[in-house]
């Protein structure tokens, strides 16, 4: 898929809708370039072209970050407390963007403030993770460099990326969008899969947190194999299909309680 394909898409999966009138405008093309474009992008199932513009097909669509803001919270609560019994004094930890890593703040801060641990350092992909966690007992919060484009305070782009390369984490705390047969963790917007991965590398142990409703989901773009995880936090076990590869790949499955 070329480049502007892959800026297509991810305007779509950043607003839901998206006119072809505004496409070719942001892109400096024609109307009719991008009606083909949105053909193709339509036969490999990438989205859906209605009257006028193009959104996301019902297979991979994406809810909205204030959407996501009010939906699962029972269950995001669960897997951010198991998240944060994680976390042991000194630890430096990566938190993700994203509603349930959100949830992982939380239960770190809950931690802290009870004293069970101390002199953690959260280093942060996204505004609103680090604006939890500020100024919480025992925690130094370091916010990375980049860019942020997109309703949920995502920081991207190439100096974030650089910057997760000279660190040294214990933990990354991983949000993705979908979960595959073979327990791949996938994902919709290139710019953050980027510094989802170079956070793996960057980490001794990855985990990804995620509801079970992400192993009914599907998303374009892998992130990781089970192999690249220490293990995934969810709610409740996995299906069989996941469940076994996660075991064959020695990917834990930690279910909050």
């Amino acid at each position: 898929m070329g480049e502007r394909r892959e800026r297509i898409l991810s305007v779509v999966h950043d607003v839901g809708f998206v006119t072809i009138d505004r496409l070719a405008q942001e892109f400096g093309c024609s109307a009719q370039t991008v009606r083909r474009d949105l053909i193709a992008m339509e036969s490999a199932g990438l989205l859906k072209r209605f009257h006028g513009g193009a959104g996301l097909p019902g297979s991979v669509a994406r809810p909205t970050y204030s959407a996501k803001q009010v939906t699962n919270t029972d269950a995001k609560d669960l897997i951010g407390a198991a998240a944060a019994r994680i976390v042991a004094s000194g630890d430096t930890v990566f938190f993700d963007v994203g509603t349930t890593v959100e949830a992982a703040a939380l239960g770190l801060c809950a931690v802290l403030g009870e004293g069970r641990v101390g002199d953690v350092r959260a280093v942060c992909a996204g505004l609103a993770t680090a604006s939890l966690l500020a100024g919480a007992s025992g925690l130094t919060v370091e916010v990375l460099p980049g860019e942020v484009r997109t309703p949920d305070g995502a920081i991207t782009g190439a100096n974030t990326v650089a910057a997760l390369a000279d660190l040294r984490l214990d933990h990354a705390f991983l949000g993705v969008s979908a979960f595959d047969a073979d327990g791949s963790a996938w994902d919709f917007d290139p710019a953050k899969i980027a510094v989802k991965r170079a956070a793996l590398d960057a980490a001794k142990d990855g985990w990804v947190l995620a509801d079970a409703t992400k192993f009914a989901r599907t998303a374009a773009r892998r992130v990781c194999l089970a192999r690249h995880l220490r293990g995934v936090i969810t709610d409740v076990a996995p299906p069989p299909g996941p469940a076994e590869a996660f075991a064959l790949a020695d990917c834990a499955i930690v279910v909050g309680d």
